[in-house]
């Protein structure tokens, strides 16, 4: 009795990476709410979260997940981040996701449109001064 061992290509589907919150305010801690989504009939192994902003203080640094299972998905939030003003102001949260898959290291950028308000909000109600 032989055994028989055949080579298959596997090819790697990038990750899904979504935001589930987009509006944060200057200054004051807030929370990035992600869901990571593997389409692969593999597991992606040893996935670290980073954020690359230079105007974005965030006490962890790096978010760690050991695995997310084949053709499964999981949400995390990025807790006490604090976005900080700065002369180029970006409207746009930039995460890195490195993880390993089938043995392979891989990176791989995301970019989310954001929406950043100052630390104090003014209204002004016409109808008080009726």
């Amino acid at each position: 009795m032989f055994m028989e061992f055949e080579r298959i290509n596997v090819k790697l589907i990038q990750p899904e990476t979504l935001l589930r919150n987009n509006e944060f305010r200057y200054s004051t801690t807030s929370s990035a709410h992600l869901t990571v989504k593997n389409h692969n009939e593999y597991s992606i192994d040893n996935i670290e979260i980073s954020i690359l902003n230079s105007n974005i203080r965030w006490e962890q640094g790096v978010y760690v997940l050991p695995k997310i299972e084949k053709e499964s998905q999981m949400s995390f939030c990025l807790d006490k981040i604090r976005i900080l003003k700065s002369l180029t102001e970006e409207e746009t949260l930039i995460v890195k996701i490195r993880f390993n898959f089938l043995g392979k290291d891989h990176e791989q950028k995301y970019e989310f449109p954001i929406k950043i308000k100052s630390t104090q909000e003014n209204i002004f109600n016409f109808d008080d001064l009726l």
